[in-house]
Parts: structure tokens; C-alpha cells; sequence
């Protein structure tokens, strides 16, 4: 990624050794930084160029690897070469994604873009290339207008997909209320409710699925209806809505997503409840005729797990308080959270559920149509050894994935679902991550909801 960068400065003629990037076809440079702050220093000047290459699927690459190591891998990975469009010209016209007219200039130039964070979107946007680097179709007004982006918080929201762990991270515990609201302050002191609390909290009819269960990556068309509890959760922006992330509903006024759905950037900031819409009850985002009755919900509030680390990607889980009262149906209702099944139970080679409107191949374009798939549990120690060179496998984390069936861009925050002997469907799991999606040999990764029900069950009766 650096490697025209690092020629450049040639780093007070320290020699860099080659490696090739996670996810990318491109060679780059390993820099160890904690090794020089000037190297460090340099780093952060070359932030914003980090954009062009997170477009392309790079990632950064902090540690050295060794040459023959390198060699190998590059030589296993040398038949995936990306082939580039044409490149245009300095300032070609072009149509943006949403039928605007623009201008086809460096990423970096365009405000809008660069601001909005949104790597579907910027993906979508691409209209050529000038050398490697992407250029993007920019909404007019901004590309009359070019612009130097700030240095300061430079990095992308990647979404599903895997990142590399970054080293400069400030990681917050933020419970964001709506300004025209309080929210309850009551700390979560780790203990349990017992029963008879708990079935005033939580619904007693809950995980009721009309789906037929067949063999998203390869996956099926879902039946309308067929998850009740599946949350689509839109990013309300000036230029408009996008469906962002997936999520479930657990009562009659929260849903459960991933955390870094609800996180603007790897600073921490929880996004505000305005910047956030709920739909339930959704199956075809671009029809009305396609027998679903979805309805629309404000967000009261956001509570992000107060140990969730973008570095890792670990506690990746949140709750999202609707601002008003969720009216149950065939089409909208909850899925029921494990309380009393599972527990001590070894999941591993089980059948788990997930469903959502992500893209049905990595690099590929969203599904405008709920798509269901039935994947494997991993044990987690065979999970740890595949990610043990990117990030920490622990207990709070569920691996699922037969490697071409997998979770993808987009269904972020979704859920992983088992259903047990009572014909009910348990939530077990949160769609966090994965290297690209449905890659031979490597599963996704999800939050663990098991770890998380304490800590659930107090945010909940806290905001009821």
C-alpha cells in the first residue's frame, strides 16, 4: 500500500521488506512502527492517500513479515489480479449512484464521499482509475468545489468486512441518548434477574419462524414472514437513507446489532440516535409489492458494550432503544434470547441460521431481497488458529461457515440463529466479521450473545 510512499521517503534508508496485503492483490510494505516515531509520524501524514487503498480492499500492514514467507504467499494469491477499467479523464461527467450528475475526480477531492465514510457507497461510486488509485463519480456541487480532506480521523467504516487491528484506537463506553430525552443511568452490576422479573422484560412468545429451511453466499431467497425479527438499519444522511447493517428484535422496543454499526470511526464516537432509522418487517427493499408490511422506527437511543475494541473487533455488540412501541404481527415479532437453552451445551458442528440483505459476493452488489443460510459451528480453538495472524479468538466470540456459505458486506449486525427442541428460534450470535466472505476454509465471525445476556437484560429493563 505504501510502496510508492515508502521509495519516496526511503525511511532514513531503512529497508523494507515486501508483503502482500490481506485483502488486496497488491504488494505493499511491512513498517514496524513501533520500532520509529518518525515512521509513525509519516504514517499519520499519509492517512487520507490510506482511502484510495481501503477502496481497492487493502489493509494495513504493520509488522514485518518475513521475505520468503512474503514470496510464497504472494505466489499462492498471484492468479487473483484485479483487472482496472479504463482510466477517464481529469474531470469526465458521470452519473453518481443515486442518478445525480458529477464528476469523476480523486476520492480524496470529494467531500461528500470522503465525509459520509460509507465504502459501499464509495465502491458503487468508482468511475475509473488514475494509476491504481480510484477516482470517484462526485455529486457536482462538490466536485466544482475540490477539496483536502482533515488528518485527524482519516480511517473508513468497513463494515463487515475483516480490518486489520489498528495501534491508535481511543475506545469509549457511550450511551447516546436523543437530546429530547433522558435516559436512564442505573449501571449494569452484573447480576441477574430472576425468572418471574425477567418474563415482564422480555416477550413470552418470541422466535416463531415461517421459514423453510433449505441449503448470503449461495444462499436462498427467504420466505416473507420468514424472520419476523430481522431489523434492516438505515444511516440517515442529507443526501438521503442507505440500509447499512442488519439487527434483531428482542422486545417491543430493542433491537440487538454489532457494535461497529453504531460506531462513526475508530476513535470511538457512537453515532447520535438521528443519524439512525429502524425497519421492521422489510423482504424487498426496492418493492412494494412484494406482500411485506414493513414499518419505520426512530431510534430513542444507542448503547455500545463499554469494552467494545475496534481493534478487534471484540464486545462487538449494541443496542438500539426505538422511540416507539413495536406492535407484534406475523411479519414483525421477536426472537427469543437463550436464557434457559444452550447453557454448557457444545454447539460446535451445529446448525446455525443467519439471514440478511448483504452482498451475495465479496466485492459483489447487495441484495435487495432477505436471504437466508444454514452454516456450520466451528470449535472455537480451529477459529483461533485461522485468525491467529489478524486478531484474538476468545470465549465472547462464535465462529459459523463451511467457507462458501458465509455472512457478508452488509449483514453486518444480523443474526445467528439455532432453533431448539421447543420450536423456538434463539438468538446465539451477531454477524462482527470475517476475512472477505464465504473464502474456502474460513469462517465468519460472531459476537457470542451468551456473554452478553446480564448486560442485555439490564440495558433493556434500564430503557423499557
Amino acid at each position: 500500500m505504501f510502496s510508492k510512499s515508502a521509495t519516496e521517503y526511503h525511511f532514513q534508508g531503512r529497508e523494507l521488506k515486501q508483503c502482500f496485503l490481506f485483502e488486496s492483490q497488491f504488494s505493499s510494505h511491512c513498517l514496524d512502527l513501533r520500532q520509529s516515531k518518525v515512521l509513525e509520524k509519516i504514517l499519520f501524514h499519509l492517512l487520507p492517500e490510506v482511502m484510495q487503498f481501503l477502496l481497492l480492499g487493502c489493509v494495513l500492514c504493520f509488522n514485518v513479515i518475513d521475505s520468503t514467507t512474503t514470496t510464497r504467499t504472494a505466489n499462492q494469491r498471484i492468479t487473483r489480479n484485479i483487472v482496472f477499467p479504463q482510466q477517464t479523464d481529469k474531470r469526465d461527467s458521470c452519473t453518481t449512484p443515486s442518478e445525480r450528475t458529477g464528476n469523476c475526480i480523486p476520492v480524496l477531492q470529494c467531500r461528500q464521499l470522503v465525509e459520509a465514510r460509507n465504502m459501499d457507497l464509495m465502491r458503487k461510486s468508482i468511475c475509473g482509475f488514475e494509476g491504481k488509485a480510484p477516482r470517484v463519480c462526485c455529486p457536482m456541487r462538490e466536485a466544482d468545489d475540490a477539496w483536502t480532506p482533515e488528518t485527524d480521523d482519516p480511517v473508513l467504516d468497513l463494515g463487515r468486512g475483516f480490518t486489520q487491528p489498528s495501534t491508535n484506537v481511543i475506545s469509549h463506553s457511550d450511551i447516546i441518548p436523543n437530546t429530547r430525552t433522558t435516559l436512564p443511568t442505573t449501571p449494569f452490576n452484573g447480576s441477574a434477574k430472576d425468572g418471574r422479573r425477567r418474563k415482564t422484560i422480555f416477550p413470552s412468545e418470541c422466535g416463531r419462524s415461517f421459514a423453510t429451511f433449505r441449503r448470503i453466499v449461495g444462499g436462498q431467497e427467504s420466505v416473507v414472514g420468514a424472520w419476523p425479527w430481522m431489523a434492516l438499519i438505515y444511516y440517515i444522511r442529507r443526501t438521503g437513507k442507505s440500509a447499512e447493517c442488519g439487527g434483531a428484535l428482542i422486545t417491543t422496543k430493542h433491537i440487538i446489532t454489532a457494535a461497529h454499526c453504531i460506531v462513526s470511526s475508530r476513535r470511538g464516537r457512537t453515532m447520535s440516535p438521528r443519524q439512525l432509522m429502524v425497519r421492521l418487517g422489510e423482504h424487498d427493499i426496492e418493492s412494494g409489492n412484494d406482500g411485506a408490511t414493513p414499518v419505520d422506527f426512530a431510534v430513542r437511543f444507542v448503547i455500545k458494550f463499554d469494552s467494545f475494541d475496534f481493534r478487534t473487533f471484540q464486545n462487538d455488540i449494541a443496542i438500539l432503544v426505538l422511540n416507539s412501541t413495536v406492535k407484534f404481527g406475523r411479519h414483525i415479532a421477536p426472537i427469543c434470547l437463550p436464557f434457559d437453552v444452550f447453557k454448557g451445551e457444545n454447539l460446535t458442528n451445529k446448525n446455525a441460521f443467519t439471514a440478511g440483505w448483504g452482498t451475495l459476493s465479496y466485492g459483489g452488489a447487495a441484495s435487495t431481497k432477505l436471504r437466508e443460510i444454514q452454516i456450520r459451528i466451528w470449535e472455537n480453538s480451529q477459529c483461533k488458529a485461522v485468525f491467529r495472524r489478524e486478531v484474538p479468538i476468545t470465549a465472547a466470540n462464535i465462529c459459523a461457515g463451511d467457507g462458501d456459505k458465509d455472512a457478508c458486506r452488509g449483514d453486518s449486525g444480523g443474526p445467528l440463529m439455532m432453533a431448539h427442541t421447543d420450536g423456538k428460534f434463539y438468538l446465539v450470535g451477531i454477524v462482527s466479521f470475517g476475512k472477505k466472505c464465504a473464502e474456502p476454509g474460513v469462517p465468519g465471525v460472531y459476537c457470542r450473545i451468551s456473554n452478553f445476556l446480564e448486560w442485555i437484560e439490564q440495558q433493556v429493563e434500564n430503557t423499557m
